[in-house]
């Protein structure tokens, strides 16, 4: 077992936990209680790495960082969209959709729809779209 540093996005509790090495989640639950945050692996945490080890593996380290870097902005997305009432379907990715989206209804459909417009090659614009679905779902009822 390796202990890991965790630190919550919401607020800022950071937390020691245990799991097998190269099993611990990038992602966990806050650990503390009344939170209810998403708490995020802290990479190189109480680790020294001697300026000789970053030569060989300095391509494996901007990587980790560029990962580290898109899922801080997924997580800011993430907290700004829950904050306007709406619920991404995950954290990844969450960045590239925000300002996409404007209600929860672009949220759960705006992909999907306009991918089989495209597969069924009509261009329409979105808010159209958008318009006549929701016309036939209140139809429906």
């Amino acid at each position: 077992m390796a202990q890991y540093v965790f630190r919550c996005g919401s607020c800022d509790a950071e937390r020691d936990l245990d799991y097998p090495i190269g099993e611990q989640p990038r992602l966990v639950r806050c650990p503390v209680l009344k939170c209810g945050g998403t708490a995020q692996q802290v990479i190189g945490a109480g680790v020294q790495i001697a300026p000789s080890a970053l030569e060989t593996k300095g391509a494996a380290v901007r990587k980790t960082n560029e990962k580290d870097r898109a899922l801080s902005a997924d997580m800011t997305s993430y907290k700004r969209m829950r904050g306007r009432g709406l619920q991404p379907e995950h954290i990844d990715g969450a960045s590239k959709v925000e300002n996409e989206c404007a209600d929860s209804f672009d949220l759960t459909y705006k992909a999907r729809l306009q991918g089989a417009l495209k597969k069924a090659g009509v261009n329409e614009p979105w808010e159209s779209t958008k318009a006549r679905v929701q016309e036939g779902m209140e139809s429906v009822g």
